[in-house]
């Protein structure tokens, strides 16, 4: 079915290429409404080579802001409020707002991340359980963002390393 419409449209250029731009045109719009943005960021979260940067810059975004947020005095129900409003995927902002509120009834940060390990790297949990003990919350995340932006920073060099092949063969072909 690919192979068929793949030649279909190359006979069809005229075609192609002004269907091409509406679906992109769609897909942009859709991606403004709630639902719409809902379903990128699911599809980002699972998509095999996208899911494990998203989450490391995800992760990495949040714990430098709250880091920042609570190194400068601010509380932590307040810090994840502000926090899960910065981050960009549906998910993490949601999870945070959750925690948020958890936390403001007394709950540890940590206990509340827990319940998100699917979105938060584990050691992201035990790291914010050990600045919960040691009181240095902030100085411990601000190394975890370090860590995870590293992380984001070699893995975006391998895949161009990676892409950079595969896309010299589609280009041959």
């Amino acid at each position: 079915v690919v192979i068929a419409l793949g030649t279909f449209l190359a006979d069809r250029w005229y075609i192609a290429f002004p269907a091409l731009f509406v679906l992109l045109a769609l897909a942009f719009r859709a991606i403004k409404t709630k639902p719409g943005k809902r379903a990128f960021d699911t599809f980002l979260l699972r998509a095999p080579l996208l899911g494990g940067i998203v989450i490391k810059l995800n992760a990495a975004l949040m714990t430098r802001t709250l880091s920042s947020l609570i190194s400068s005095g601010v509380p932590i129900v307040r810090s994840l409020e502000i926090t899960s409003r910065v981050l960009g995927n549906v998910y993490f902002s949601d999870s945070l707002a959750a925690c948020a509120q958890r936390v403001g009834k007394g709950e540890k940060l940590s206990l509340a991340l827990k319940e998100y390990v699917h979105l938060y790297p584990i050691v992201v949990v035990q790291m914010v359980e050990v600045g919960e003990e040691t009181g240095e919350t902030g100085s411990i995340l601000a190394k975890l963002a370090d860590f995870y932006e590293e992380e984001v920073s070699q893995v975006t060099k391998n895949l161009t390393s990676v892409i950079e092949p595969i896309l010299m063969l589609l280009i041959g072909a």
